[in-house]
């Protein structure tokens, strides 16, 4: 639902306002506030990722995987709390690992990369 809220405000700030920086800056801004009010959402983002990364997602190709993942980038930078972001992360990767449930070695590859 965020991804889709934050995608719908890029897609208003496009067709209404023609891309103005300026309201882009408001729009942005008042996105980081929005997402960062919950003290949880490093945790939340964080097991979005990990759901979408273990074996077994219903129904999604790798190309739906890969387009997930980049929305999750996007709302990973409006994120104040990385660090934290970043704990969950390890946590939720180390499991997958382990555990044999991750959906592809290079999807998790591709991941890292994007989070550096």
């Amino acid at each position: 639902a965020v991804v889709s809220t934050q995608s719908t405000g890029d897609q208003f700030l496009k067709n209404s306002f023609c891309n103005d920086h300026t309201f882009k800056q408001a729009i942005c801004s008042e996105f980081e506030h929005f997402l960062n009010l919950n003290p949880k959402s490093p945790e939340y983002l964080s097991l979005f990722i990990d759901d979408k990364l273990k074996k077994g997602t219903k129904g999604l190709t790798e190309q739906d995987i890969e387009r997930v993942l980049d929305q999750s980038i996007v709302l990973f930078k409006f994120l104040v709390d990385k660090d934290v972001f970043e704990r969950y992360y390890k946590q939720h990767l180390a499991k997958r690992l382990l555990n044999h449930r991750s959906v592809s070695d290079d999807a998790e590859k591709n991941m890292i990369s994007k989070l550096k």
